[in-house]
């Protein structure tokens, strides 16, 4: 029977044929062929029953690259010869070669690779085999059921024999039942010692314990793994909103009795109504617990690396100022402190450092960073030393 040939023409065709007939032509062109029955497999039947081979389709591109055309030539043509059948099925049967050609070698890659496995190979997975373990050849790539990657090609598991697939079976259950008994002493470890922690973000996620060992949701013991650890892990929350809640208590018992102590008739019954700031009773807290050493602001700086202003811890401490840390030591029991030598930035904010042509940094002097613990809180302040 007869099939239709679909195929195109070059722009450049489309010029020459309209110069040599004078008549417009059409960039998509056919031609009629005589199709064997055995070949209507190759063909599109529409419903009315015609037959139609289309180059262009994507399932003859393999076929036709593997007999020698090029993209160029299917995609614009300037005619095609009748012959293009026989090419798509050259081309299947080249592809065909190839391919069994790349099964046996994957097959014998397997066989000399112990590390691989598969629970399922008939389950169509793709095996990576590297370019090297496979024969040379210049269309294994076009084959439909390759995957072509930067280094190795993929070959479907259901492609080779079922020896070969009971060889990746026995492999995988070999390597589950030892995966099996290093993670169950994992598990057991982890079980025994009461101190152990692990946080996974939800049920199912893979819980890491031991040395970096996960154990994923598969896993037979996952359950009385992520139970254990989830108690585990509320009891540490549960614990840790107790101690907070008793050291909220201490502070709010602290500041009751100081304001009782010290504060005025006033201040107290702002606090008896609980209208009073957490922050403006700290303030006078800090006042009281620091005395006569008053709070300084930070030193003014800029951001030019010329500039000499500075603020930079120091280790030590000059002389001249060294008794006025002591006094302060004396002073306030329990003190800590952290020193800074200091010269104030004088170029001004609006500057940022730059274009000042006047003195830019004021004088040394140094400051301490006091740390005071008064009940439970830990007041800090900056004071200067001299």
């Amino acid at each position: 029977m007869q099939a239709t040939i679909t195929y195109l023409l070059t722009e450049q065709a489309q010029r020459a044929q309209m110069a040599a007939t004078g008549q417009p032509v059409a960039r998509k062109q056919t031609m009629t062929v005589e199709v064997a029955a055995e070949d209507l497999v190759l063909c599109t039947v529409a419903d009315d029953g015609t037959a139609t081979i289309e180059p262009l389709r994507s399932d003859h591109r393999p076929a036709l690259l593997a007999a020698g055309w090029s993209d160029d030539s299917m995609l614009s043509a300037t005619t095609y010869a009748p012959d293009v059948i026989a090419d798509i099925k050259r081309g299947n049967a080249l592809l065909a070669g190839a391919y069994a050609g790349a099964i046996a070698a994957t097959e014998r890659y397997i066989a000399a690779t112990p590390a691989l496995s598969m629970e399922s190979p008939d389950h169509s997975y793709r095996i990576a085999v590297p370019f090297t373990a496979l024969p040379k050849s210049p269309i294994l790539h076009l084959h439909p059921r390759i995957e072509n990657k930067w280094d190795s090609y993929g070959i479907y598991s259901t492609a080779i024999d079922e020896t070969t697939q009971q060889l990746l079976r026995a492999r995988a259950q070999a390597q589950r039942a030892e995966w099996l008994m290093e993670s169950g002493a994992a598990i057991d470890t982890f079980l025994a010692d009461l101190a152990a922690r692990t946080h996974p973000s939800y049920k199912g996620a893979t819980i890491t314990i031991g040395a970096n060992v996960p154990i994923g949701e598969r896993h037979p013991r996952y359950g009385d793994l992520w139970t254990e650890a989830a108690s585990r892990n509320a009891a540490d929350e549960a614990a840790k909103n107790v101690a907070e809640a008793a050291k909220e208590q201490l502070k709010q018992d602290y500041i009751d009795a100081w304001i009782a102590k010290s504060g005025d008739a006033e201040l107290q019954q702002q606090h008896a109504d609980q209208l009073l700031c957490r922050k403006t009773v700290l303030a006078l807290i800090a006042k009281e617990a620091f005395g006569d050493y008053a709070a300084i602001p930070d030193p003014p700086r800029c951001r030019n690396s010329d500039c000499p202003c500075t603020d930079g811890f120091i280790e030590c401490l000059p002389r001249k100022v060294y008794p006025a840390w002591k006094a302060i030591e004396q002073a306030l029991p329990g003190i800590e402190a952290k020193f800074s030598k200091v010269r104030d930035c004088l170029r001004g904010d609006e500057e940022n450092g730059y274009g000042y042509d006047g003195e830019t940094a004021g004088p040394v002097y140094y400051t301490a960073d006091l740390t005071l613990q008064v009940g439970p809180f830990q007041m800090e302040r900056k004071v200067k030393l001299g």
